[in-house]
């Protein structure tokens, strides 16, 4: 099977391997997003609809535990698909992911659509669905919190400053993780969504839908997943933003959470320039939007508490 002249993983042959694929009502690619693996919308003979993931097949240890995790949110009553079939087709060398298409809109477009006070409230009810995730805890991690994501920031910032990039700020973003690094010691290690921001949440009929795409899933400290409402999350929409964090909090985010949520934003910084000039080169105008925006957020990391959070959080209580 072919589209614009790209050769697709789900072609005829793997059709017919795959039952519910064979018996297919229709089948549809879904090329929204930056993941690698083909996506599709399945609609069955039975009328079920179902999302699914096409993943190379030395993936398929990652799969299992993703789909592991999955059906154990499900169970304690996540909003996330249900995970339905987990197929490994290993002469083909591919392996097949299907969890329930959940009818909604992304958030990146949706929140835009409603007032600033139900973007709120569909903030908050989104920070109690990650305090979920971050329920499920793994005694068997023995690896430091520490040493992993340091050493991942260490990485990027040899990458940026081995290239031609210039970025004069990096000394600000270097002083204050130096400053504060101490605080990643003993940090409590939980399940991370590690992508958990509006485009992979889904809304309709203004209620949060599904959590989706836990693909870059991994486990560390909690508040790391707070990451994206700096880079991404609070340019959507700043009332959504508050409202995750309140949410999470029940109002009352502690003091230390806020110094590790700076922390965390200067940390990503490195890594999001180096990303998006190997993988979105197109979007680099948008990479640098969102440093700046940051730089501007925490005062070039001269304070922890966003000001888009201390200023404007009551408005929406």
């Amino acid at each position: 099977m072919k589209t614009g002249g790209v050769i697709l993983k789900l072609n005829d042959r793997i059709i017919q391997k795959v039952p519910f694929l064979q018996s297919a009502v229709s089948i549809s690619q879904v090329k929204k997003g930056f993941s690698f693996e083909e996506k599709w919308k399945v609609k069955s003979d039975l009328g079920e609809e179902l999302f699914i993931k096409i993943y190379d097949f030395e993936r398929t240890s990652h799969v299992k535990l993703l789909n592991t995790y999955l059906e154990n949110f499900y169970e304690i009553g996540s909003i996330i698909p249900k995970p339905i079939h987990l197929i490994e087709l290993s002469e083909e060398a591919l392996t097949i992911h299907a969890v329930e298409s959940v009818d909604g809109f992304d958030g990146e477009e949706y929140l835009q659509t409603i007032p600033k006070e139900q973007q709120y409230q569909l903030g908050y009810q989104s920070g109690k669905e990650l305090l979920k995730i971050h329920s499920l805890t793994n005694p068997s991690q023995n690896q430091s919190w520490e040493d992993t994501r340091l050493a991942k920031f260490n990485r990027y910032v040899y990458l940026l400053k081995e290239s031609t990039i210039s970025f004069p700020e990096l000394d600000f973003v270097l002083s204050f993780v130096q400053e504060n690094r101490h605080l990643l010691k003993n940090r409590p290690i939980t399940f991370l969504h590690d992508d958990f921001h509006p485009a992979n949440l889904l809304f309709k009929d203004g209620q949060l839908k599904a959590v989706i795409d836990f693909d870059r899933f991994e486990w560390g400290d909690p508040y790391h997943d707070f990451h994206k409402v700096a880079l991404f999350t609070k340019d959507i929409s700043t009332p959504f933003a508050i409202g995750q964090i309140d949410g999470y909090f029940s109002n009352n985010p502690p003091d230390d959470f806020w110094t590790l949520y700076a922390l965390y934003a200067a940390m990503i910084i490195p890594s999001d320039i180096i990303w998006s000039y190997k993988t979105t080169p197109h979007l680099i105008d948008s990479m640098w939007k969102r440093v700046r925006m940051i730089l501007d957020d925490h005062r070039n990391f001269n304070q922890s508490i966003p000001g888009w959070y201390s200023e404007k959080s009551s408005l929406y209580r």
